[in-house]
């Protein structure tokens, strides 16, 4: 089940603007047995960043990256199946293209369609990599794009930010 982290004043996570952060309890990948809340929760991230909040969810706030144009809509259902892989491995891609430092290859997160658990509070960059975890990625990229929505994801929780997401695409 999916589960709010709370960072302390100082530390890396709270540099981003994480106080309050969701986190998974086990990884989401299609190659592993997942927590259908889980899931949702990073189902529910990714349609946050990538879709506004006041248009019913039903066109991209920016331009979904192109390999995900025919691949269909991403539903919070809770089931990693070949979209939420696919919407995964985009937004590692989106984000490292964005973010790569111009003196060296490094990616930011590893792009490989898996979401791991980070460890919590201030941790959410992998020592032994330093990439970031993709958790922490999908936090910070959706509470710099949507602060109300995330706030408002903090407050419903996932299963209720869910049922808005799905009662607001449907039009109820």
């Amino acid at each position: 089940m999916a589960t709010l982290e709370f960072s302390e004043s100082g530390g890396v996570a709270n540099a981003f603007g994480l106080t309050e952060w969701f986190n998974v309890d086990k990884t989401v990948s299609i190659a592993t047995r997942n927590n259908p809340q889980d899931v949702k929760l990073v189902q529910v991230l990714l349609r946050m960043i990538y879709f506004k909040s006041g248009g019913g969810f039903s066109k991209p706030s920016q331009p979904r990256p192109n390999e995900l144009l025919d691949e269909g809509n991403l539903e919070p259902d809770g089931i990693c199946g070949k979209i939420t892989n696919k919407w995964i491995k985009s937004f590692q891609a989106d984000r490292n293209s964005r973010t790569r430092f111009a003196s060296s290859n490094f990616d930011l997160l590893a792009t490989d369609g898996v979401v791991s658990p980070a460890p919590g509070g201030n941790q959410i960059i992998v020592p032994r990599t330093g990439h970031f975890f993709t958790i922490a990625g999908l936090n910070i990229v959706c509470k710099s794009r949507d602060p109300i929505g995330f706030q408002q994801l903090l407050d419903a929780g996932v299963d209720g930010m869910a049922a808005r997401l799905l009662h607001s695409q449907l039009g109820e």
